[in-house]
């Protein structure tokens, strides 16, 4: 689609309302787009959470780095069906960042394990609204981040 022009407002209660207007190769489009806030109940175990994790990396020979990394982000998690959608984004202060995007069967309604194509992984538990995991952030160089990933809703 080309450039589109939008418009639209936030409310004070933080609901929004948004209008569009673009060309496609077909024609013109125009969609709006409209959303309010929503509280889930703690009883449910998905939507988004912010995600914290103190990692030790182990490079490829196996030497464990001395110091600690500290990432923080947001991870999302949907449920459809017995399995469980995550995607996530963190960043540590010296600027590295990673990005994990998985789904996998639920176990008992709570318990996972998802795993990347490179290998990285996420397996734990998640019950009302909280998430706790073992992350193993595997890199191209064969290094690895390895923590404890806890998770709240929010």
């Amino acid at each position: 689609m080309a450039p589109t022009t939008t418009d639209g407002y936030q409310t004070a209660d933080g609901g929004f309302i948004a209008r569009g207007q673009g060309t496609t190769k077909t024609g013109p489009v125009t969609y709006s787009l409209g959303g309010v806030p929503a509280s889930l109940p703690l009883s449910r175990n998905d939507g988004v959470f912010a995600a914290g994790v103190r990692t030790k990396y182990r490079a490829s020979n196996g030497v464990m780095a001395p110091d600690p990394f500290d990432w923080r982000g947001e991870l999302v998690v949907a449920f459809a069906h017995d399995t469980m959608y995550a995607s996530m984004y963190l960043a540590n202060d010296r600027g590295g960042f990673v990005y994990f995007k998985s789904h996998g069967p639920l176990e008992d309604h709570e318990a996972f394990d998802l795993t990347q194509p490179n290998g990285s992984r996420l397996r734990g538990f998640v019950r009302q609204g909280v998430l706790t995991a073992s992350w193993e952030d595997v890199r191209a160089n064969g290094g690895t981040f390895l923590g404890t990933l806890n998770a709240e809703r929010r």
